[in-house]
């Protein structure tokens, strides 16, 4: 066994700067695959981008919460607001508990996304969704119908890792954890069962998710502490590289930072002298390097 870090990049197409930043961190850098949004407006870049990159994996990152949808606004409704635009998260939510979603919608909407990426000719491995979105308890068995592990063979997890200045949480520290967070206990268990029921579903995932703690904390707890008592197993390591911040983005996420560090050159070779290999999705799951 050994420890594998898919280093997987979101957000690609969502506007120059994105699309820039990922490229140079694949580049320069340890991101090793990126998720496409297919609704966003710069998501063709892809195609020229692996062409000249193929050791760069590439998967669907379904946006139901921001942006425009790839169908007219007319067929996908309930999923929109006046102004055409997808409804933020928080409000999908709450029209989920109000029954005010068609599903009927959400899988067409899937669909349309998927078929998008499929158009470009680009060889994909995995999905997942932006914020989230398919955990959602009613959502996620409708979006799995769509995205069959026959086009999309990798599920990226949300199951997990903790880590924090010092390395991996793991035994008694976690329990420790969980004693003063128990609801993020009830929350990592969910997490933990949706794994369990797509690996059954056929898909290969990841074991888990690196999460820096404290949850605010700066990007640097994780390209500092990674690879430090780390398991074996593979790894999905979510970054959101860019050449320039958005006004949007949450207090915690600076895109740009994060793309400086993921380029430092002695952060490669602090993760070989840990014997951590980097790959793509597919090449850590679907080519016999782990079960």
């Amino acid at each position: 066994m050994a420890t594998v870090f898919v280093v997987n990049a979101d957000d690609f197409g969502l506007n120059l700067e994105v699309n820039a930043g990922i490229l140079r961190a694949h580049d320069q850098g340890i991101v090793t695959s990126t998720s496409v949004m297919t609704n966003m407006p710069y998501y063709e870049a892809i195609a020229g981008a692996v062409a000249r990159r193929p050791q760069l994996g590439v998967g669907l990152h379904l946006c139901l919460s921001e942006g425009t949808p790839v169908l007219p606004a007319s067929q996908v409704a309930s999923l929109v607001g006046p102004d055409g635009q997808f409804h933020a998260r928080a409000e999908l939510f709450r029209r989920m508990r109000t029954g005010k979603v068609e599903m009927t919608e959400v899988a067409a909407e899937t669909r349309a996304q998927a078929a998008r990426l499929r158009a470009l000719g680009v060889p994909t491995d995995h999905w997942n969704s932006h914020q989230y979105t398919h955990l959602h308890p009613k959502l996620q068995a409708v979006i799995r119908a769509v995205l069959s592990p026959a086009e999309f063979p990798c599920m990226r997890t949300h199951r997990r890792v903790y880590v924090r200045p010092g390395g991996w949480i793991r035994g008694a520290g976690l329990a420790a954890f969980y004693s003063k967070m128990p609801m993020r206990a009830v929350k990592d268990l969910y997490f933990s069962v949706q794994h369990q029921r797509a690996a059954a579903e056929g898909y290969a995932l990841p074991h888990g998710q690196l999460t820096r703690l404290p949850f605010r904390a700066g990007y640097g707890v994780l390209t500092e502490n990674a690879a430090r008592n780390a398991s074996d197993g593979v790894f999905e390591w979510i970054c959101h590289p860019s050449t320039a911040r958005r006004a949007e983005d949450k207090d915690s996420m600076d895109r740009a930072l994060e793309l400086q560090l993921l380029t430092t050159p002695a952060l490669r070779d602090t993760l070989a002298q840990a014997n951590v290999r980097l790959a793509t999705f597919a090449g850590a799951l679907l080519q016999g390097a782990h079960a």
